[in-house]
């Protein structure tokens, strides 16, 4: 394995970017924001422009309220790469917390563009759709998100 695919973790050992990566998702879902922060801040040092890296640094940003950067960091992983879904959601949902409803409504849908699979995109567009009182609007995402994941109850709260 080459230098070149190898990031620095902790002062003990070596990992892969996708290792590290990994143990940097396993700590999100723990909640220690902290530690993924140190992981991704070491990755960074080896690859300035690892879109998934900034991504999580975003979502890292965005859980802690700091959704200027969050949006920043969001946008500079879309400017890497233009096709990745998962970075314009997070920017959908950055905008939707700060009340930019139109703009969450674009990154959406550019998500969808990119992936039509992916059921909270639908859902948050049938949301924002209902909250501008869009009702007619709100139901064909709504029921997007529910064809493609029945199991999200709370689009049909919103249909009803």
């Amino acid at each position: 394995m080459s230098e070149e695919n190898r990031a620095q973790a902790d002062s003990h050992s070596q990992l892969t970017i996708d290792d590290a990566y990994k143990l940097a998702i396993d700590h999100l879902k723990a909640g220690n924001h902290a530690e993924v922060e140190k992981i991704c801040s070491a990755i960074m040092q080896a690859f300035p422009n690892h879109v998934d890296t900034i991504n999580l640094l975003g979502v890292i940003a965005q859980k802690t309220d700091n959704h200027e950067q969050a949006g920043k960091l969001f946008q500079k992983a879309i400017s890497l790469n233009p096709e990745f879904a998962d970075a314009h959601f997070n920017l959908g949902i950055t905008f939707q917390e700060q009340g930019k409803n139109d703009q969450a409504l674009l990154a959406f849908q550019k998500t969808i563009a990119i992936n039509p699979n992916l059921p909270m995109s639908y859902l948050h567009m049938g949301i924002l759709h209902c909250q501008k009182l869009q009702w007619l609007k709100a139901i064909p995402p709504l029921n997007r998100a529910l064809k493609l994941n029945p199991q999200l109850f709370i689009a049909h709260f919103y249909l009803f």
